[in-house]
C-alpha cells in the first residue's frame, strides 16, 4: 500500500487487515469450513473464529470493490 502511495498509481487498491485471522483466510466464500490447517496439514495461525469473521467481512467488500473499483 504504502508503494502504490509513493508512486501515485492511479489503479484503484484496497487494503483489508485482519489481525487476529491466520492464514486459513483466503477470501474464501463466507462460511467456508475452516480446519486451522493448511493443505500440508501445517497450522496457519490465527483463530477459526477470526477467519470466518474475515471471510465474511472481506467477501463484502470484494463484491463492492468489483463492482465499483474506483470508490475508496
Amino acid at each position: 500500500m504504502t508503494e502504490l502511495r509513493a508512486a501515485h498509481d492511479a489503479a484503484p487498491y484496497t487494503n483489508l487487515y485482519y489481525p487476529k485471522a491466520g492464514h486459513a483466510f483466503l477470501g474464501a466464500p463466507p462460511y467456508f469450513p475452516y480446519s486451522g490447517y493448511g493443505l500440508d496439514g501445517i497450522p496457519v495461525g490465527g483463530t477459526q473464529a477470526a477467519d470466518a469473521q474475515a471471510d465474511e467481512h472481506s467477501w463484502a467488500q470484494m463484491i463492492a470493490f468489483i463492482n465499483n473499483p474506483w470508490r475508496r
